[in-house]
């Protein structure tokens, strides 16, 4: 059995902190709760799993629509304007930029779904 020199702890420690800077960076960014700016979509945090997203935008995708919505599932869970309870699983409903390059041209309102399942 060896053990793990200082230099090596300090390293482990340093993982660790990233770690679970990344996870709470994870977490909020799957938070439902409102922000100052449109955050960029799920999608490509999404890549091995069903993805699904409803959105709305302005016929110019310049600014956010004016309309809310809900989208519900089969089983009767929710994602949408206030909902709070029974939600669907790892889903957000906010204001995203479709194209993190283009933000002033890619605004949508939008329910997006990772991991959406498939009856």
């Amino acid at each position: 059995m060896q053990w793990i020199t200082s230099t090596e702890r300090r390293e482990l420690r340093v993982l660790w902190t990233v770690v679970i800077a990344a996870g709470i960076a994870t977490c909020s960014a799957l938070s439902d709760e409102p922000r100052d700016q449109p955050r960029p979509s799920l999608a490509l945090s999404c890549l091995d799993v069903p993805f699904l997203s409803v959105s709305l935008s302005s016929p110019k995708r310049d600014m956010m629509p004016a309309t809310r919505f809900v989208v519900t599932d089969p089983i009767g869970r929710k994602a949408g304007e206030h909902q709070k309870g029974n939600t669907i699983p790892r889903s957000r409903y906010a204001e995203i930029v479709e194209i993190p390059k283009l933000p002033l041209r890619s605004k949508a309102l939008a329910v997006e779904i990772c991991n959406a399942q498939q009856l």
